[in-house]
């Protein structure tokens, strides 16, 4: 009712008079409308973002490809007798690619943070120090695990730049030189050549994603855990039965949201690493 409803969050007060001071029914069916609403807006707003985002990276892949094969070409002929064509084309190709993972990886770290805060506020404005440690928990636990692999994704990122070099290098070469090839009988050491280097991509490729993957398995379970223990510690303080309900629902409901982010924004660090 509104008294209830008044004396737990006081804060509604006067929204309620301005409503006219609703009874439990009315107030119901005026929350789910708005909860109604405000579904709607967000995915007006997500379609529209997303929309937007891939405009934008399709602009910078073009934009970001053309102008480096213009400053290629616009080189000496001294410049290319002293590289390798491979490793121009897989800057023009592979690099260009991994600028936009970069990007995309920014833009999603901004995204998600914001989701983060508006969800830790509401957390916050119910129970704050159940917030803080459901925070904090998730806040260092995330810092710990990026912290270990950071510096092993970014080794991971050189060695693969190494071995698309050198793929691409001996796919030119073979394809190129397969006449002579054929006539030299050498296809078995020009595909164990590209195999190795192939093998070694494909490796560092399937750490990675396994890196990837990790987080979200240890996250769940510590939100299993923090869960469990906002509840023993609002047993503890002997909170009411009805507020222990409604604060685990929030949390729960809040918890589940919260994790897909933090994965993501896991995810978009150790891209963004892994890049560059």
């Amino acid at each position: 009712t509104k008294d209830n409803l008044a004396l737990d969050y006081p804060i509604l007060e006067p929204w309620l008079d301005r409503l006219g001071n609703p009874g439990q029914e009315k107030i119901i069916i005026f929350a789910m409308l708005a909860f109604l609403g405000v579904c709607l807006i967000k995915v007006l707003f997500l379609s529209f973002l997303a929309w937007q985002q891939s405009n934008f990276t399709l602009k910078v892949n073009i934009n970001f490809s053309l102008r480096l094969f213009t400053l290629y070409l616009g080189q000496p002929y001294v410049f290319h007798l002293q590289r390798n064509s491979a490793e121009l084309i897989r800057n023009a190709m592979s690099q260009v690619g991994e600028v936009l993972g970069l990007i995309t990886s920014c833009m999603t770290i901004a995204i998600e943070s914001l989701v983060l805060f508006g969800i830790l506020a509401l957390m916050f404005f119910v129970e704050p120090v159940g917030t803080f440690g459901v925070a904090g928990t998730f806040g260092l636990t995330s810092w710990g695990f990026y912290h270990f692999s950071q510096k092993r994704l970014s080794t991971w990122g050189e060695e693969i730049q190494h071995h698309e070099k050198f793929r691409i290098q001996y796919l030119q070469e073979g394809l190129g030189a397969a006449k002579d090839i054929k006539l030299l009988g050498c296809e078995k050491e020009c595909t164990e050549r590209f195999e190795v280097h192939s093998l070694g991509s494909a490796r560092i490729k399937k750490n990675a994603l396994l890196l990837r993957t990790f987080p979200r398995f240890g996250l769940e379970l510590l939100a299993a855990t923090g869960i469990t223990l906002i509840i023993f510690l609002m047993i503890i303080q002997n909170r009411p039965m009805d507020s222990l309900v409604a604060t685990l629902g929030l949390f729960a409901a809040a918890t589940f949201r919260i994790l897909p982010s933090v994965n993501r924004l896991l995810s978009a660090f150790q891209n963004a690493r892994f890049t560059f």
